[in-house]
């Protein structure tokens, strides 16, 4: 063969090299570009409750969580005014399944496996596929749901639930080998409540346990913290008056526990504090969201974080969920 035959060889060679370069370039775009695009769908439906509202409602119905999505599928039996069967397929084909299956539901179960007490919501993720299983006879806890599952983001909702999860970036690596899902959506409980029940707590003073000085202060410097800064959004609503509105009563509710701690209060005394507080918005209640019901709650924990308050007796689960684990 002579050289002109091995130029030709080569060039050729080469061409096709370029042309596939071309195209596998073009595919990541493309990948990367409806990567994107489902990512920005998926913020959406969380953003406005899509994957959770409708779990949330069938557990207001039959005071119970469900088994399975496929429960709230067939739930349609007259006792819920909702029309489930349009809702799931409306609401719950993951984003991400390349078959059009479901988001994943994972119950959280008690310590005795009798209850269902909480429950989180996986997405396929980049590759498409749904991997976690969990069988009936391996049930998932407050305390080892994490250890159990493989998930691109374990930790990201630690601080509580909310409304969106952090934009991952395209990943062609994890397209191409994905093993593990998304985390989407978790049940808030508050925990602590939860374990607090399962041990005798003292109810001796607390002022045995912090100086009563400092924990004032702290509390007082977390009244002049801003709070709800990032909430509301609500149509037709004067929503710079109710975060003002919600504020001045949380602040009223801190100055509550101020003068609770002045006067040595034990653990009960200060769980009284909390349900007196939650009171003060059963007005707003209906009005907020999930995320934002949630929110205040929260704000009673870090009140508890600074008391050293290891229970609120329940009253934070009732008041949101309806449900006293305790």
């Amino acid at each position: 063969m002579d050289f002109s035959a091995y130029k030709f060889l080569i060039l050729s060679v080469m061409k096709w090299l370029y042309l596939l370069i071309i195209c596998f370039l073009f595919s990541c775009s493309d990948n990367k570009q409806l990567y994107e695009e489902k990512m920005e769908d998926l913020q959406h439906k969380l953003e406005f409750g899509r994957y959770n509202m409708w779990i949330d409602i069938f557990k207001n119905y039959k005071d119970r969580f469900p088994d399975s999505l496929n429960e709230v599928y067939l739930a349609d039996d007259g006792e819920c005014p909702v029309y489930f069967e349009f809702i799931i397929q409306q609401y719950y084909v993951d984003v991400f399944s390349k078959k059009d299956k479901w988001v994943g539901y994972f119950p959280i179960y008690d310590s005795d496996d009798s209850k269902i007490i909480s429950y989180i919501l996986l997405s396929a993720g980049i590759d498409g596929k749904l991997d976690n299983v969990i069988d009936s006879f391996d049930k998932l806890h407050l305390d080892d749901w994490k250890q159990k599952l493989d998930l691109y983001n374990p930790n990201e909702f630690d601080n509580g639930a909310k409304a969106y999860i952090e934009e991952r970036p395209y990943n062609a690596k994890e397209e191409k080998s994905g093993n593990k899902d998304l985390l989407i959506y978790v049940h808030h409980l508050f925990n602590r409540d939860v374990q607090s029940s399962k041990k005798k707590v003292n109810d001796n003073s607390l002022n045995q346990k912090i100086n009563k000085k400092q924990m004032i202060e702290k509390l007082m410097q977390f009244k002049l913290q801003p709070k709800f800064e990032n909430s509301f959004n609500y149509p037709e609503t004067d929503n710079e008056a109710l975060q003002k509105n919600i504020t001045l009563k949380y602040n009223q509710i801190i100055d509550n526990f101020i003068s609770a701690i002045e006067k040595n209060a034990n653990e009960k005394e200060l769980q009284q504090v909390i349900k007196n507080g939650l009171s003060l918005f059963e007005e707003e209640k209906y009005l907020l969201d999930t995320e934002d019901r949630e929110q205040i709650c929260l704000y009673f924990e870090n009140i508890m974080d600074i008391i050293e308050l290891e229970s609120s007796g329940g009253a934070l689960n009732e008041w949101l969920y309806g449900f006293d684990l305790t």
